[in-house]
């Protein structure tokens, strides 16, 4: 007999199954298998590449989703601008086809109507390229940068107009940019309304919209005109008027050429500031951050003066260490003074320390080279003189074009690790090409440059911080080879090893009444005491030859001619605080030296040489404006059985890089005989220039320039002193710098002319 439990079981168990079994096409999808798997459409893009980029395979079993997630798949590679699926029953199981549309193959792209740029710089910057997909929204884009690129020079109206044509069976397109670029659009004039407190030749002056004129393009772009808007704001503001509002609107004078903008203006009301109070702050005594404060009672008020002072007060808790250190600025207007209250609350924090130093972004260079220069170490106390110093003399290296430091917390109270982020710039170079100087006359060059070089960094060779230079010159007056090497750091100490091996030849001619080559070199050595101070030792040893003196020279010059072996050691002191060697904006440079050279080395001739030389910067009127004090001294005479300093080791002036408006090394003694200048033994030279930034590449300079040279060390300043002043450009090129200037002398030697004289030269480094 059945039990009856028996069969309740069997009953639950076959209710259960029936419950939970798959459904029918559940069950159809997942145990059919997929046999093939195609793709129709593609003329470009090989079939084997779409394949790659599906997981549907043939073989595996079936399924929707996983054909849903190849399709996406497809679109996403950018290829295709139509992808589907069509799946069908085949030999027992599942075919699945992809069916795609391809975006074209550019096989051309057709630019026309380009008449003011070259056709390869509309070229250059294109996103759509030939022999790639196109792209219709890159399309779009090229269209739009094409018409920006035409705004800058003043085609305003210039319109660019594409188009494809794709051919079918290929499916290869041809692309079309046409370009009317219609007349140059120019401001004819700017036109100010309702401005009283400032006058339209000031408001104009910050506008970077400019009236069009000879020198002046004017060029209409209205892009730039919003941002003038935002410009003259900023000088009411500045001043106090904080609720100035500005506008501007453009109107043809002559149709599609010239037009004039009409700026209007709101000046509003003028606030002043009120009391200014400062809280929260202990650590710091009150009189010295008041001093910091610009935004005092009775001025203009603004939110720029509020940031800046803000600023100002937190770089003073950053200097001693605050890190952490906040200051929050609020104003309330008080209508009792009508004026602006301004509160300081200051949340001072407490001390941070140096945890670790970390590198970042050097490519290059190692971190040592980087390290090294750091004027704080871990475990110190966060300094901000010393930070402003290790940036300093990280942009001195000439490696980098960006240094920023950042500190992040370290995970231990009170520290903080310091980050320390470059941007590496171009340190070697090959160049070469040709130039002219009043000196040298044409010249051309060739030089291999790498400041960062490092000895032992195979293959590349660079990282290390030394210094490698191969320079050969040759030109109508002068012929030059040399090979330097300076190690700054030797065993990751400051102590400096370099070398120089020079050929350097000198035909008569300016300057010049003698044939000299000057064949030698010399050791290097130097150890810097400080961040400021360094001493340096040198030895040198050359070959002399004076040749090609004139019959009518001297007996004194004559006796010149034939070589000479000299052999010296110098010794020198610089101090140095300019806040950037290549651009110096503030600080000085002294440098002193004396070199002594005689038999007792080795040498034929016996003398001794001091020099000193020193220069101050700073910008005494608006910043980027410089102005330059620079005097240099020089002493030198015979020793022993010498009666004379060599003619190849005196002093001279006058020229390009000493007294302007003179003629080079005219100034000083003269052979008696023939009046070519013989040089002396004692010089003084002090030059004033001022320099003022007129375009990014493009500097203004206006000088003073005083001094002579003495036969005898002992006529020194006896004589009087030789003037000349003028002025000049410095031009940033690609090729290296250019310097003209036009000197004109105050008191030239009788029978010399009173006129003004052009100094050029160009070089390789700026």
């Amino acid at each position: 007999m059945t039990n009856p439990k028996r069969l309740l079981g069997l009953f639950l168990l076959a209710s259960f199954l029936c419950l939970f079994a798959p459904s029918g096409a559940f069950a159809q999808e997942g145990s059919e298998k997929v046999t093939a798997v195609e793709v129709e459409g593609n003329k470009i893009v090989s079939t084997a590449t779409v394949l790659a980029k599906v997981k549907t395979r043939p073989g595996d079993l079936f399924n929707q989703a996983t054909v849903d997630e190849d399709i996406k798949r497809l679109y996403g590679t950018g290829f295709f601008t139509d992808v589907s699926a069509d799946v069908r029953p085949y030999r027992d199981g599942k075919l699945v086809r992809f069916l795609i549309q391809e975006r074209p193959l550019v096989s051309a792209i057709v630019i026309s109507g380009v008449h003011h740029f070259r056709e390869a710089k509309i070229r250059e910057d294109l996103k759509t390229k030939e022999q790639q997909l196109l792209d219709r929204r890159e399309l779009k884009e090229d269209a739009e940068k094409i018409r920006q690129l035409y705004r800058t020079k003043g085609f305003y109206l210039a319109d660019i107009a594409t188009d494809v044509k794709v051919d079918e069976p290929t499916n290869k397109a041809t692309v079309y940019f046409k370009v009317n670029e219609s007349s140059k659009i120019r401001v004819r004039r700017v036109h100010f309304k309702g401005n009283r407190v400032f006058s339209d030749r000031r408001l104009r002056k910050v506008m970077a919209t400019k009236q069009g004129w000879w020198f002046t393009a004017g060029y209409y772009r209205p892009e730039v005109l919003e941002e003038d808007n935002e410009r003259i704001k900023a000088v009411y503001r500045a001043e106090g008027y904080a609720d100035a509002e500005v506008s501007s609107e453009a109107e043809f004078d002559d149709p599609k050429r010239w037009l004039t903008v009409e700026v209007t203006v709101a000046e509003g009301k003028r606030y002043l500031v009120g009391q200014v109070d400062l809280k929260g702050a202990r650590e710091l005594p009150l009189p010295e951050l008041a001093p910091l404060l610009k935004l005092t009672q009775g001025k203009p008020f603004s939110q720029e003066g509020i940031s800046r002072d803000t600023a100002e007060l937190q770089g003073a808790y950053f200097a001693k260490g605050y890190m952490s250190a906040m200051v929050e600025p609020s104003t309330r207007f008080n209508t009792s003074t009508d004026r602006v209250d301004i509160l300081y609350a200051v949340s001072e924090g407490s001390v941070a320390y140096v945890g670790g130093v970390q590198v970042k972004g050097n490519v290059k260079t190692r971190d040592v080279v980087i390290r090294r220069e750091l004027r704080i170490a871990p475990g110190e106390r966060f300094d901000g003189e010393k930070l402003r110093r290790s940036k300093e003399r990280l942009y001195n290296l000439g490696y980098f074009e960006e240094v920023a430091f950042e500190t992040v917390p370290s995970g231990r109270p009170n520290e903080r690790d310091l980050v320390v982020t470059v941007k590496e710039s171009k340190t070697g170079e090959f160049s070469f090409g040709a130039g002219f100087s009043s000196l040298d006359k044409l010249v051309g060059f060739a030089e291999i440059t790498q400041k960062n070089f490092d000895l032992f960094n195979w293959p590349s060779f660079t990282g290390g911080g030394q210094e490698l230079t191969f320079r050969t010159l040759g030109g109508t007056r002068r012929r030059n080879f040399e090979l330097s090497f300076t190690e700054p750091w030797v065993l990751n100490r400051p102590y400096l090893f370099g070398f120089d091996f020079f050929n350097t030849t000198r035909t008569r001619g300016e300057g010049y009444s003698f044939d000299l080559n000057r064949f030698g070199g010399d050791l290097r050595l130097g150890k810097a005491l400080n961040d400021y101070n360094r001493v340096d030792g040198i030895y040198r040893l050359e070959r002399v030859r004076v040749s090609d003196v004139p019959d009518t020279a001297s007996a004194a010059l004559r006796d010149e001619v034939g070589r000479n072996t000299l052999s010296g050691v110098g010794l020198s002191f610089t101090r140095d605080t300019r806040d950037n060697v290549f651009n110096p904006k503030k600080g000085y440079q002294l440098k002193t030296g004396a070199e002594i050279a005689g038999s007792f080395l080795g040498g034929e001739r016996d003398f001794w040489k001091w020099t000193s030389s020193g220069g101050y910067f700073l910008e005494p009127f608006i910043p980027d404006q410089v102005l330059e004090f620079r005097l240099t001294l020089g002493l030198a005479n015979e020793l022993g059985d010498s009666t004379a300093v060599p003619v190849f080791e005196r002093f001279f002036a006058g020229g390009a890089d000493s007294i302007r408006g003179y003629r080079e090394r005219r100034v000083g003694p003269r052979d008696p005989v023939n009046n070519d200048p013989i040089g002396g033994e004692a010089m003084a030279i002090f030059n004033v220039e001022y320099t003022v930034p007129l375009l990014d590449f493009l500097k203004g300079a206006a000088f003073v320039d005083v001094g002579n040279v003495w036969n005898r060390v002992g006529e020194f300043a006896q004589e009087g002193f030789k003037s000349g002043v003028g002025a000049g450009v410095r031009i940033k090129t690609p090729f290296g710098p250019v310097k003209l200037d036009y000197g004109f002398p105050i008191n030239p030697d009788s029978g010399e002319k009173k006129s003004g004289r052009v100094h050029f030269s160009a070089s390789r480094g700026f």
